[in-house]
């Protein structure tokens, strides 16, 4: 029988009760935000659709920040609750457990980061909480725009990440409601396979865009890059 919980070096994700578990390309996600900062003291950092709570958790190890997590679905906010209450990070954290169109703060946010939902118009279950974890129903790209230029501050970084023709689609939405492009990581589970995820930082301010890729696994294993963007969180790298 698989464990209900993800083991880190740091901390523990509990997931028994959430639709969406911990992936790979979830904490490759995480792991390159947390890389991309110099200054490792940011003033505040949303997690929009936070699930099990990972984002927040494993930028809050490396990041000193207040968070803010919001999570519409009971379940996955009840284990995101006490994924949070049992690190050592609790008192930076706040859950709001309600939809993002919903959460109204009265202040806008230095680093917001979203791994969305974004399966359009494909047929569902009945599980209420697997369909609201991976059906874009309740965020679609345009609703998910919004709400970032709602909540982002004037020189904060917004980090997404989509499937590769999602991305297409959120990236040409997001330049014409004046976001800009800063980086854009393209991950590839082997080499010479289409890309299977696409991590993304969009600002308000215009800057030069760096694009890179990233290679999951080789022959003889995950690739240096990986391993290295992953050691300070799972255990047996």
């Amino acid at each position: 029988m698989a464990n209900s919980y993800f083991q880190f070096k740091e901390f523990r994700i509990e997931q028994e009760k959430s639709a969406m578990k911990v992936t790979t390309d979830g904490c490759l996600f995480g792991a390159w935000v947390a890389s991309t900062f110099e200054d490792k003291t940011i003033g505040s950092v949303l997690d929009i659709g936070t699930g099990t709570g990972l984002l927040t958790l494993m930028l809050a190890q490396k990041i000193e920040s207040k968070f803010d997590a919001v999570e519409i679905d009971e379940n996955a906010a009840d284990e995101a609750s006490q994924n949070f209450q049992n690190s050592k990070w609790a008192e930076r954290i706040t859950l709001h457990h309600l939809s993002i169109q919903e959460f109204n703060p009265s202040y806008q946010f230095d680093v917001i980061v979203c791994n969305p939902p974004f399966f359009n118009q494909n047929l569902k279950g009945q599980s209420k909480s697997k369909n609201l974890a991976i059906h874009n129903d309740e965020l679609s790209i345009t609703q998910l725009i919004q709400q970032i230029d709602r909540l982002l501050s004037p020189g904060g970084s917004a980090y997404i990440l989509y499937p590769p023709y999602e991305m297409e689609l959120f990236i040409a939405e997001a330049k014409h409601s004046g976001l800009s492009l800063n980086s854009i990581l393209n991950i590839y589970d082997i080499v010479n396979r289409p890309s299977i995820r696409t991590m993304v930082e969009f600002s308000r301010n215009k800057k030069i865009t760096h694009s890179n890729k990233l290679v999951i696994k080789e022959a003889e294993g995950y690739t240096e890059e990986f391993k290295n963007l992953l050691m300070d969180y799972y255990l047996h790298l």
